[in-house]
């Protein structure tokens, strides 16, 4: 096989391997990839906005927020949060 053919090869399959990988966010009442992981607890991407944190809060009594990553808390639910 030749060096461009291999080359080709080796370009193409790393591009549908990291084109596969990307997943949509998906959106729940502008919640991004909201899931419930038991009764208790659910885990979703950053709110940022205000019907967001409502809906967590009205709809699904969530009362606490833990934010996971080590950048500044700026949501809107940063004021008392968790």
């Amino acid at each position: 096989m030749s060096k461009i053919i291999r080359l080709f090869f080796v370009l193409s399959t790393t591009a549908i391997f990291f084109l596969g990988a990307c997943s949509k966010i998906v959106y729940t009442h502008d919640v991004p990839n909201l899931h419930q992981v038991n009764d208790a607890f659910y885990r979703s991407g950053q709110v940022t906005t205000l019907a967001g944190w409502k809906y967590l809060h009205d709809q699904l009594c969530v009362t606490d927020d833990f934010k996971l990553d080590f950048e500044t808390h700026t949501g809107f639910g940063a004021e008392g949060s968790g």
